[in-house]
């Protein structure tokens, strides 16, 4: 069966954390200004290994730096609240994320499958038994 959206929130690459994302800047930035001044790197990926060491030579001023500081800061700020997860800790965040892809449903094939179901669910937590369990 298809997955199921669980829960309405967005999840984001947890890679890009705010060293990744000032690095892409900063790289993107010399890209930029290397192209103005005919240094223009070979065809690269994203990596940043393979790039001439040239390149590396177009230094960033302190405004570009806190500028680009400025605007990571600003997007990891709306990402936290684009999640809809804002409010809550850490850890829930966590182990909510495993929903981030929908739940698969399956179907039970027998009336006797569901009573082991729902047996092992009392099990698991009684304290739930009078929502759980029809009057």
């Amino acid at each position: 069966m298809s997955p199921i959206t669980f829960i309405e929130a967005r999840f984001f690459d947890p890679a890009e954390t705010r060293a990744f994302l000032e690095g892409r800047f900063e790289t993107y930035l010399r890209r930029l200004r290397g192209r103005r001044r005919d240094v223009p790197p070979e065809h690269v990926e994203d990596g940043c290994d393979a790039l001439p060491d040239r390149f590396w030579q177009l230094k960033l001023s302190d405004d570009d730096c806190e500028r680009i500081q400025r605007r990571v800061r600003r997007i990891l700020e709306l990402r936290k609240t684009a999640s809809g997860l804002e409010h809550l800790k850490s850890d829930d965040r966590a182990r909510l994320e495993v929903l981030k892809d929908g739940a698969r449903l399956v179907q039970i094939f027998s009336e006797h499958r569901a009573d082991e179901l729902a047996a092992a669910l009392h099990k698991d937590i009684p304290w739930m038994a009078a929502l759980i369990s029809p009057t």
